[in-house]
């Protein structure tokens, strides 16, 4: 289910057991909120979201008119590069006159029933599942006039969220895209382990688990296909998490 409160500018995706809670900021950015067992739904959810109004040291202020906002401090639903956010970006692009900073900023959304097809791409099926639905959030970058569609699919009964993006570009530049992720999600938490699914031909997909402390950890392949090597699935989890007991987010790319 996919519930909006137009007041708050809030969206609500619940699963039979999960929750995930996003808002448009007043600055027009999409921020998660929550994303974990499933909460009751409210009108406000104001006690999930942090906004300072004293800048950290080495911060970049969003803009004048929000003196102490930092993109880098907030969960945001996608980042981009050049605007006081200066962790990973999901999107690097150049423009034709050599522009880096783009600023994608809430335009409009649509809620349908069902999941569209990922045109030329493999993507999930609805099967005789019912009661999915789909949200795409429509963001804009006026100066060069690119919209990037940020589509979220909700499948209740299987407890999974789906989420792809698509970029368009309606100006007249040029543009380069040197880096799009499928999705981006910030976590508010400090202490997880990262278990990924590693081996080798016949001996495909054993268990790894480790901390995730500072800094990047890659899961990639070289083969141009994801290969036995390296399985395109991670999970996030609590140190204390077993197969019978405790949180843990999955991801399969």
């Amino acid at each position: 289910m996919i519930q909006y409160n137009e007041r708050e500018k809030l969206f609500h995706l619940t699963t039979i057991d999960t929750s995930y809670i996003l808002q448009i900021l007043p600055t027009g950015h999409p921020a998660n909120l929550y994303y974990g067992k499933k909460i009751c739904h409210r009108d406000n959810f104001e006690n999930l979201i942090k906004m300072r109004s004293l800048a950290f040291g080495s911060s970049t202020s969003y803009n004048n008119e929000n003196p102490g906002f930092s993109l880098n401090f907030q969960k945001l639903e996608y980042s981009s590069y050049g605007k006081g956010d200066y962790r990973n970006p999901a999107i690097s692009l150049t423009s034709c006159d050599g522009n880096r900073t783009f600023d994608f900023i809430y335009d409009s959304h649509k809620i349908i029933q069902g999941k569209p097809p990922l045109r030329g791409l493999p993507s999930p099926h609805m099967g005789s599942e019912k009661g999915i639905e789909s949200l795409e959030l429509k963001l804009i970058d006026p100066l060069y006039n690119l919209s990037l569609h940020l589509n979220y699919s909700v499948f209740p009964q299987k407890n999974i969220l789906t989420r792809n993006i698509t970029l368009t570009n309606n100006g007249d530049c040029e543009i380069t895209i040197e880096k799009i992720s499928s999705f981006s999600l910030d976590f508010d938490h400090f202490d997880f382990d990262l278990i990924s699914l590693d081996g080798a031909w016949i001996r495909e997909r054993h268990i790894h688990r480790r901390p995730l402390n500072y800094g990047i950890r890659e899961i990639s392949s070289r083969k141009g296909v994801s290969s036995p090597d390296h399985n395109p699935f991670l999970i996030l989890c609590d140190h204390d998490t077993t197969e019978q007991r405790g949180d843990s987010y999955g991801f399969a790319l």
